[in-house]
Formats: structure tokens, sequence, C-alpha cells
């Protein structure tokens, strides 16, 4: 971006374009079309960055775009039978067309980036095998109780992506919600040996073993949680506890 860059760099340019006005011009051009979008009151975009895969490409597309901009600014024709300020008037018309695009484009994208519902929706739309999109996906309807829905979405992207322990332990969550909980027990082992330290696997297989009777063992797993403090993490500890009181509870354990 211009505005950072370094003064040997800039020095450099001055060198090389023999004119600082057009340097300054230059960076300038540069960082405002790259931070433009980004930066209309109106809009709810709270980063600078919003779209971040985008940014080495946008960087260079905006440096090709302040150089064709500084070039035709100080443009002179000589001998034409248009004014010798014409190249100026192309420019301007050009950043003009460049800020309404970004502009129109930005509005619209707004849309995509309302929540992570939408921007989940949108991808999925577009990339339906996407991995991520389905897993993301999967993990806002187990949220809100969609379990069937979510189950197809992790089956999507486990076939895209087979080791893939977090849609794993999804797929073993939406099965518990369907109290499927023989299917989800198999997952949640799975998904625990491809990560032994996924902290919602561990609560998902101990609470699944307290679901189907099996006491002891939800017991044993709710305690090995406790005792190493890992719930902490992800702040699980009154649901925890709880169910980790009611294993105790149903095998006659007390204290």
């Amino acid at each position: 971006m211009g505005l950072f860059c370094p003064e040997p760099v800039a020095d450099r340019f001055c060198f090389i374009f023999g004119n600082k006005a057009a340097v300054f011009d230059y960076n300038l051009y540069r960082t405002a079309l790259y931070l433009y979008p980004s930066r209309i009151p109106y809009l709810p975009i709270n980063n600078n960055l919003a779209d971040r895969y985008a940014l080495l490409p946008s960087l260079s597309w905006c440096v090709l775009l302040g150089w064709i901009i500084t070039a035709l600014w100080y443009k002179r024709l000589t001998a034409s039978r248009f004014s010798e300020n014409f190249p100026q008037l192309i420019a301007m018309a050009l950043l003009f067309l460049i800020l309404a695009s970004y502009s129109y484009m930005t509005y619209r994208q707004t849309f995509v980036w309302k929540n992570s519902v939408t921007l989940w929706e949108h991808t999925l739309r577009k990339y339906p095998n996407s991995n991520s999109a389905n897993v993301n996906m999967a993990a806002i309807l187990i949220d809100v109780g969609q379990y069937e829905a979510a189950k197809q979405l992790c089956y999507m992207a486990i076939l895209e992506k087979p080791y893939d322990y977090i849609a794993i332990s999804n797929m073993a969550l939406a099965q518990m919600g369907l109290k499927d909980y023989k299917n989800a027990i198999h997952n949640f082992n799975v998904a625990l040996y491809l990560n032994p330290d996924l902290i919602n696997a561990r609560i998902g297989l101990a609470s699944c073993y307290l679901k189907t009777g099996e006491a002891n063992q939800a017991y044993k797993f709710f305690r090995k949680i406790t005792d190493s403090g890992d719930y902490r993490k992800a702040g699980f500890s009154g649901l925890l506890y709880s169910r980790q009181a009611l294993a105790a509870w149903k095998i006659g354990k007390k204290g």
C-alpha cells in the first residue's frame, strides 16, 4: 500500500519518475482504490480487509491502476486534434467508473456478509462441494436444531475431505440430535482418533454414553475431561459439571 511505502522505496520512485507529485498521486490513488470499498460510512463493514483472500490480487490490481491513472493524469498531448488535457479527462472518467463499480459490488456483497448464515449459504450456492462451507453451515444448523439438514451437509464435507475430524464430529453431533446414538458414538470415536483433543467430540461421546444408559462410561469420560481442565477453553463448565453430576448420581457415586 502506497501510504505505508518505506522511504527508500519512495525515493527510488521519485528518482525514476523525476516527479515527487506524480509519486504522491500514484500512492494516493493506489491506497484510496484499495481501501475505498470498505470505507463507505453507510455500509456495515467493520473490517478494512473484510475479504482477506482478495488482499494480494487487489493490491496488485490497484498498483496497476494507480500507475495507469497517474500516467494519464500527467500526459499532455502536443500534436493532436484533442485538447492537451484530454488524458486527464480519461483518467477522471476511469477513476469514477472504477469507484462506482466497486461501490456497487461492495453494496451487493454486504447482503452476503450480513451474517454467518447468509455467508455460508451464498458460498454453498456457488461451491456446493466446498468442505469448509458444508462444515460451517452444518455447525450453524446443529445450533438451531436442524439435525437432518446438518447431517447431509456433513456427509458432503466428508466426501470432499474424508479425514476432516471437524466434519466427522459435526456428523456425530447431528446424529446425537437425531437420537442415533450408536452411529454418533462411532463417529465421535473416529473424530477423537484423528484428533484426541477435540473437546466437542469428547463431551459428545460422554453425553451419548449417558443417553444410552452407560453411566459408568459416561462418568469416566466426564471425569477425565474435568480433571484435565481442557473444557475451560471452550466454556463448557456448567454443561459439563451438570452432566457429570447426573452420571455420578446414576451410578450412585458420591462426592
